[in-house]
């Protein structure tokens, strides 16, 4: 693939519109995916893996990754100390990228209509790293995570630049805190993908009835 064709998909994946549409230029994507954030400095996961590491008492805890995608953010919560996950993505193609990586006990993978796994109650932390937003899942899917967590479950999250400029990502986790069912542990705004000089917010979350 020319690098002109790569570069494509980074402005490609902002005019999504449809979880359909999504889905198909993932599968589009999945064989370089990989290469082409890491090329770009792709920062997001070892922030958000850090900052949910720094809000858990036990690493041993079963973590679920969240559209692991190829499974960058498998590696980065193994290189932040986590023991047990599981990855989740409705991507066949980049799930089988994530198994090679050998980080997962399993990998589920999950569909546009149902993207949530049903035993979502079984974890201590859920990690949805670059996995929410603009060209990902939309803000819908960030109120069904809300809603799924358990009580004393944590949500690790990150959205970017670009779907920053949406108030209704950050309106919907507002929501959740003004009702009191959910606090917010940690909060940072820092790098995402450094040669494009794009920043992303990490929270984690705890819900807490």
């Amino acid at each position: 693939m020319e690098l002109n064709e790569r570069q494509d998909f980074f402005s490609r994946v902002y005019e999504l519109e449809t979880a359909a549409e999504t889905q198909d230029l993932y599968d589009e994507w999945a064989t370089t995916y990989e290469s082409d954030v890491t090329d770009h400095g792709y920062e997001t996961p070892a922030r958000c893996a850090s900052a949910l590491a720094s809000c858990m008492d036990n690493l041993s805890a079963p973590v679920l990754d969240f559209g692991c995608g190829t499974g960058l953010s498998g590696q980065a919560l193994v290189a932040a100390g986590f023991t047990a996950i599981d990855g989740a993505d409705i991507n066949g193609a980049m799930l089988e990228l994530a198994r090679s990586k050998q980080v997962y006990r399993e990998l589920i993978q999950t569909s546009i209509d149902n993207p949530i796994p049903p035993e979502i109650g079984v974890y201590g932390a859920v990690s949805a790293i670059g996995s929410i937003g603009i060209g990902a899942a939309q803000a819908p899917v960030l109120e069904q995570l809300l809603v799924a967590m358990g009580p004393s479950m944590l949500l690790a999250f990150s959205l970017n630049d670009h779907t920053l400029e949406q108030p209704v990502y950050v309106d919907t986790l507002s929501r959740f805190v003004s009702a009191g069912s959910h606090e917010v542990a940690f909060e940072d705004y820092g790098p995402h993908l450094t040669e494009l000089n794009l920043k992303s917010r990490v929270w984690v979350v705890r819900r807490l009835d």
